[in-house]
């Protein structure tokens, strides 16, 4: 009950199954085995959703190695345990080892209902995206499409799960340099979410705008990618929901694409407005902002506007939850900037070098 409240209290629901599996260790029945690996499974489940990703580790692979030392064969419990080990490993940014999960999660799976179940096709998209994320393209776009089949087969094409799964067979493609079928794929989702009426109107505004930018970038025609957002923008505006996130995303998008364009007053307002919509959802110094901050700084940098460069580079040099090596990376315009402001610029690298310690 506290894990699936309106607003869940996963501590309480561990302290609480933690108690079952008290008292189901004292307990002989078979059917105790089998609640006992569950809710051993179930407390990795609200570790996981607290982000405690080290103790749902633990916890998982306790339920694991449970059913093998009591001999007991429950593929859907032992794959669902992998496959959460595997998503573990994804958001560590570990695609490696997250595949490692999904193959024996898949294997598990496949035995369930033919092969034929929604958790088999969940972990045929997920691995599709471990794929993109190592540069297999190939791969990726046979476990995408292996995915979109099991979803055709339970749910239809008129489902968000089928469409999730097109859409990453089309980055595969466009990866793959397959562009006409990347673009019709695409033209797909779009065609799709129109069948599926209103209640899809907004996944339907954020392809069509994602669209754009990519097909731009394929024709590199900045003014596809102009169009596409200034439409999605209007749209997400006068929505009775609006999605803030996505709003303050496309303007920056859109900013870009001025920039590109080389239409750079409308790029500076751009940019400027993305940055007060990201600020109104998030902390000033949240890694959230540092594109905003970055894509200003760089504009303001074309335009040989060096002090207000360097304002914002410095406003994306202090953002946290980015490590150091990430940010130098990314921040190698600021000494450029630097040098265009004499005394100002070396007291900047100067200081930015004493800081991060990184004299690579």
């Amino acid at each position: 009950s506290y894990a699936i409240a309106p607003s869940p209290d996963f501590h309480k629901s561990i302290e609480w199954f933690n108690k079952a599996i008290d008292l189901l260790t004292t307990m002989k029945e078979e059917e105790s085995v089998e609640l006992l690996v569950k809710y051993i499974g179930n407390v990795g489940m609200a570790y996981y959703y607290l982000d405690d990703y080290k103790a749902a580790t633990k916890a998982y692979n306790k339920g694991i190695d449970l059913l093998k030392q009591l001999s007991k064969t429950d593929p859907a419990t032992t794959g669902m345990m992998q496959y959460r080990l595997g998503s573990i490993e994804s958001k560590k940014g570990n695609e490696r080892g997250a595949l490692i999960d999904y193959q024996k999660a898949i294997e598990a799976f496949k035995t369930v209902n033919a092969g034929i179940n929604p958790m088999l096709a969940n972990l045929y998209y997920s691995a599709a995206n471990s794929f993109l994320s190592l540069g297999d393209f190939e791969k990726a776009l046979t476990y995408a499409e292996q995915s979109m089949s099991i979803h055709n087969k339970l749910l239809g094409t008129s489902s968000l799960e089928y469409i999730y799964s097109l859409s990453t067979k089309a980055e595969a493609l466009y990866e793959l340099g397959r562009e006409t079928e990347a673009i019709f794929t695409d033209s797909t989702i779009v065609t799709l979410y129109e069948q599926m009426g209103t209640d899809f109107a907004y996944y339907k505004i954020r392809h069509e705008a994602e669209f754009a930018n990519k097909l731009s970038e394929i024709k590199d025609d900045p003014s596809i990618a102009i169009t596409g957002l200034e439409k999605a923008i209007r749209q997400l505006k006068i929505r009775t929901e609006p999605h803030q996130e996505e709003l303050a995303r496309f303007t920056m998008l859109l900013g870009n694409a001025y920039q590109k364009n080389n239409q750079h007053q409308l790029a500076e307002a751009q940019l400027l407005k993305s940055i007060e919509r990201h600020k109104a959802i998030y902390d000033t110094t949240s890694a959230e902002l540092f594109l905003p901050y970055r894509n200003l700084a760089s504009a303001y940098q074309k335009e040989k506007k060096y002090d207000d460069a360097l304002k914002y580079y410095q406003l994306a040099e202090s953002v946290v939850g980015l490590d150091a090596e990430t940010k130098a990376s990314q921040l190698a315009y600021p000494f450029f900037v630097a040098s265009q402001l004499g005394e100002k610029g070396q007291l900047f690298e100067q200081r930015y070098f004493e800081e991060h310690n990184t004299p690579d």
